[in-house]
């Protein structure tokens, strides 16, 4: 349906409009997906090809709701092959401000581009106050290394544990401020998941592991790191992986990761490391605090609240460990 040379194509409908959605009639859902994914890899591609024609070979930036499709972002890095690429953690038009932000520093005040380090610029999780709920189990704050013991036990007797700590990210991708943690090694839990968290199972989980190994259990290109932290890109799992962490890899070997580092992420790192070595499994699975259809937890209240809700076996809020009375 796209005629014309890059970057100056047209959208030219060979489908009447009244009843297009009659065309699709006889094809499955997957199938109409792989053709989209399809053409618009195919659009995408042209286009950049197009931009390094004109501009020479650079880093790639991107940014916009498009960039949400990770796949395609991994299509982008294995066949461009640019010297370093970044998708805006916030891809969508909220990200829009940031980019607007610095548009006019540079404009007004001179500012010169640099790179992100963090996107917790969220509300932090408020737990001084005084936390009171007749459903659940509420200790004294503890120290991180506690909670730590605690999270890993949980963790390696495959339990589901909830985490909601610090100032949440910004952006669709919880990073484990916000985030659902469990074990990767068993792939029922996928459906256990979905079945808690109210999701379809055409939703996928994601792994977090550490950056420094990395390499050690994927295929990574070059382009690659930068946009793993922000879990915008997919890569191939090697078979060793796939072998301890089945749940989060796709069936055609691709997983979206997020990569934590020691000096940016250290508990949990310290969470990941300690997992390993007990269990050999270099990942956890990754997965926004929310039920289906619900926004990211934000507040203690949302964070107790979708705990409950979602019938999970614990809570790291904070410096809190929390579970359930009836658990």
């Amino acid at each position: 349906p796209f005629k014309g040379p890059f970057p100056h194509r047209r959208l030219i409908p060979n489908l009447p409009l009244y009843n297009w959605l009659k065309q699709f009639e006889g094809y499955s859902p997957a199938n109409i997906a792989a053709w989209l994914q399809t053409v618009i890899e195919q659009e995408m591609l042209g286009i950049l090809r197009w931009a390094y024609t004109q501009f020479g070979h650079r880093p790639l930036v991107m940014a916009g709701g498009l960039m949400a499709n990770v796949a395609l972002n991994q299509t982008i890095v294995e066949t461009i092959a640019p010297s370093e690429f970044f998708v805006f953690p916030n891809m969508g038009d909220a990200g829009l401000a940031v980019g607007a932000g610095y548009l006019s520093g540079h404009k007004h005040f001179q500012w010169t581009p640099s790179k992100i380090t963090s996107v917790y610029w969220g509300p932090k999780i408020e737990a001084n106050v005084p936390l009171q709920n007749k459903n659940v189990s509420i200790g004294e704050p503890l120290a991180t290394s506690k909670i730590l013991d605690l999270a890993l036990e949980a963790l390696y007797q495959r339990q589901i544990v909830a985490r909601a700590v610090g100032r949440m990210e910004y952006g669709p991708r919880a990073l484990g401020h916000r985030s659902i943690l469990c074990s990767a090694n068993d792939p029922t839990i996928n459906d256990k998941l979905n079945r808690l968290l109210n999701r379809s199972d055409i939703m996928p989980f994601a792994p977090i592991m550490r950056g420094e190994t990395a390499s050690q259990w994927l295929e990574i290109p070059d382009a690659s790191w930068t946009a793993m932290e922000w879990m915008t890109i997919t890569v191939q799992a090697k078979a060793a992986f796939i072998e301890r962490c089945p749940a989060v890899v796709h069936v055609d070997g691709s997983l979206r990761p997020q990569l934590v580092y020691r000096d940016k992420h250290p508990v949990l790192w310290e969470l990941l490391a300690r997992f390993e070595k007990k269990t050999g499994e270099p990942a956890l699975i990754n997965t926004s605090f929310n039920r289906h259809e619900e926004p990211i937890v934000c507040t203690t209240n949302d964070a107790i609240q979708a705990f409950l809700e979602s019938n999970l076996d614990a809570l790291w809020l904070e410096n809190y460990w929390i579970e359930r009375k009836d658990a």
